[in-house]
């Protein structure tokens, strides 16, 4: 599996998780709206994401925020159950053995609900890729006839430099690797 395609779920369920267990945002997200836009600009700038992909993305996260709203803080209460029996005087080892195994419950829900965005993820980034494939070609003809239009105008010795410049963003124009 494409090592962008797991960032791209831990990062969307990190954002996710981390989000809900910090401080309400006044809009009532449960993100602080610096946060969320910190986080969804490294996620564009990290793994290239369109506007389209973040959108989809967002779209989906928001499907599932109940259920990632429980499991966070199903995940946040056991892992501070676990911590205060560890500490409490007088636990016995299955009293901790119980905790852990709530909080490995929890986490295995959790990670359940990762599985799922992931997937969804692969099958948005399945379906931006056959539109990249549909519309490329057409917008490589279009790129290279303005390109063929400019240089037609420019002097002998500007050409140099606008080839120069062409080379630099070649990667801008070009159709892109398969995700």
């Amino acid at each position: 599996m494409k090592k962008s395609t797991w960032l791209a779920v831990a990062l969307a369920a990190t954002v996710a998780v981390g989000g809900i267990i910090t401080l309400q945002a006044q809009d009532g997200s449960g993100v602080p709206a610096r946060w969320r836009q910190r986080g969804w600009a490294n996620a564009q700038a990290k793994l290239g994401l369109t506007d389209a992909q973040v959108t989809q993305i967002k779209a989906e996260l928001r499907a599932e925020k109940a259920t990632l709203t429980e499991l966070a803080l199903k995940l946040h209460d056991a892992k501070i159950a676990l911590r205060q029996t560890i500490n409490r005087a007088g636990a016995t080892e299955a009293e901790v053995h119980a905790a852990a195994a709530q909080l490995g419950a929890a986490e295995g829900d959790l990670a359940v609900l990762k599985a799922k965005l992931r997937e969804i993820l692969v099958q948005a980034q399945k379906k931006l890729k056959d539109l990249r494939a549909e519309y490329q070609p057409r917008n490589t003809a279009i790129f290279t006839g303005a390109q063929t239009s400019l240089a037609a105008i420019l002097t002998p010795g500007q050409r140099p430099k606008f080839e120069k410049i062409k080379a630099e963003n070649k990667q801008l124009w070009q159709p892109q690797e398969a995700m």
